[in-house]
């Protein structure tokens, strides 16, 4: 993930974010995989979110345990974070890991959205089973909105495999 934040004392105007040099820092930082370069995509978030409100998964930015002075200025739109996520990084993190990716390439649908973890589990008679989560674009999310580290996805998915593994019947 690279994060990025702007600020402009009078309040930011959206040619401030969409500044040229940001496309080459994004180049530069290495964000982007060499190894799998066809699973490459950058997906831009916004802090705050602009997606209007409801429901959401992670922890509104009133609650940040951020300067007061930053928190206002994240209110009042002369602050933005912007956080770049490339999916591709992501994913080889949990094949690291052990898990197994399955990519569902959906038309209209953003990468982190279209792809399911699967990992193997062994039943007590040692037979395998695979398990196979779907929908960890809420974790992502969460990950990105509230600054956390691609490891944290990794740990949530450990966490549920090992769940899993442990609920399996002993019989």
């Amino acid at each position: 993930m690279l994060y990025a934040a702007f600020y402009n004392k009078a309040g930011l105007t959206e040619e401030e974010i969409k500044r040229p040099d940001l496309a080459r820092d994004l180049v530069e930082s290495g964000i982007l995989s060499i190894a799998n370069a066809e699973r490459n995509a950058v997906i831009i978030n916004q802090i705050p979110d602009e997606r209007g409100r409801g429901y959401v998964t992670f922890l509104p930015i009133y609650l940040y345990p951020i300067q007061r002075g930053a928190l206002w200025d994240l209110l009042h739109g002369r602050l933005v974070i912007v956080v770049m996520v490339n999916p591709a990084r992501v994913m080889e993190a949990l094949e690291a890991d052990g898990f197994r990716i399955n990519e569902k390439k959906e038309r209209g649908r953003p990468p982190h959205e279209s792809f399911v973890i699967s990992c193997e589990l062994r039943a007590p008679n040692g037979d395998k089973l695979w398990m196979e989560m779907h929908n960890f674009s809420t974790h992502i999310w969460e990950t990105v909105h509230e600054f956390k580290s691609v490891q944290y996805i990794v740990e949530v998915a450990r966490a549920a495999r090992d769940a899993a593994q442990k609920a399996l019947p002993s019989t």
